[in-house]
């Protein structure tokens, strides 16, 4: 019974360092850029040796793909807070508003970048932004099957490919900030340009 505690203790304590430097790389790219931080200035901030960070991440890139990919739980959360008794555009629309608030205040234009230019490079270790067996995809089709059946969105093009080409926008649209260094308002412009992408791309048009 003493072994099994003190394995949980030390597990514990494992978890607590690895957040530690999890929590330390974060807070000094956000303050100097990803490029501008080494794996020493990390270590140093977060009280531990170098051997240390490299028994929880493989490279600083390492720590923010592991943060990207727990971002479909806050798109469940999401999804979960949507009114469902609203029409599809506007839950479609509010969760896009959701998710662009979250990629700004949870990676910020420094790491966004990261993301995606670990995403260009070969041989790099890949989180599948287009993966369709995400869980961000499943919410979009379920919001656009609701739109189609209750004869808001165009039934002319499938659900999947209407889902296919909003997930596709979402993506190109933080790829645009990036490449803009975050030059126009992320949301307000984002809101802007998705309602009139729903307009144009999506609804159902009088026969």
């Amino acid at each position: 019974m003493k072994r099994k505690e003190n394995l949980t203790l030390r597990k514990v304590r494992a978890l607590e360092t690895k957040k530690l430097i999890f929590d330390s790389a974060i807070k000094l790219i956000n303050e100097k850029g990803y490029d501008g931080v080494s794996i020493d200035d990390i270590t140093t901030q977060a009280g531990t040796a170098k051997g240390t960070f490299y028994i929880y991440f493989k490279n600083k890139e390492h720590i923010i793909l592991e943060r990207f990919k727990k971002i479909d739980n806050a798109y469940l959360r999401f999804f979960k807070k949507l009114n469902k008794n609203q029409p599809a555009s506007q839950n479609l629309l509010s969760f896009v508003k959701d998710q662009q608030k979250f990629a700004l205040s949870n990676f910020g234009l420094e790491l966004l970048k990261v993301v995606y230019i670990s995403q260009l490079t070969p041989n790099k270790e890949k989180i599948f932004l287009a993966d369709e067996n995400r869980v961000l995809y499943k919410i979009v089709d379920e919001i656009i099957n609701r739109g189609q059946q209750e004869g808001e969105f165009r039934k002319d093009i499938s659900a999947k490919e209407l889902t296919s080409l909003v997930t596709f926008m979402m993506r190109s649209f933080l790829y645009e900030w990036c490449i803009n260094d975050g030059k126009f308002d992320l949301i307000e412009t984002g809101q802007r340009f998705f309602s009139m992408f729903i307009n144009d791309m999506l609804k159902s048009r009088p026969t």
